[in-house]
């Protein structure tokens, strides 16, 4: 084997095993259905908090109990704390999204980076000496 077979080799190798990481993070995420907006399952929340805003502001213009306007504070912070999760929520599914589109990118191309590698391996090499494309017979 020439040392040029040798690197690239281990060229192959060591790609080979960067791309299996990342498929399995990428099917952590898919099984999880991680990578699919989620912009309904919020929505059914922030119509919520919508809505408590709403009833907050007719709290508001009703003085008629002292007990409505501590109500009607409380209600408010909590609406304000709500908002801020609901905000943290977006923000980790679009991380989590983009992540995920990152780790396609890079797998597409360590995919061609390999399969350029194998050719030039196995360029004049006999059937049984060639080096596979995939992860595996089925990869």
């Amino acid at each position: 084997m020439a040392a040029n077979d040798a690197e690239l080799l281990e060229r192959i190798n060591r790609n080979k095993e960067k791309r299996k990481k990342y498929k399995a993070v990428i099917k952590v995420i898919d099984s999880n259905r991680l990578n699919q907006s989620r912009s309904s399952d919020m929505s059914s929340t922030e119509s919520f908090v919508d809505s408590n805003r709403e009833k907050v502001q007719t709290m508001e213009m009703t003085n008629a109990y002292d007990y409505l306007d501590t109500l009607s504070s409380k209600l408010k912070t909590d609406l304000k704390d709500i908002d801020t999760y609901i905000d943290f929520a977006k923000d980790s599914i679009k991380s989590i999204q983009d992540l995920h589109e990152t780790l396609e990118s890079k797998k597409r191309s360590l995919d061609d980076k390999i399969s350029d590698d194998v050719d030039k391996y196995n360029d004049g090499k006999m059937l049984w000496e060639r080096e596979l494309k995939g992860d595996g017979l089925f990869g």
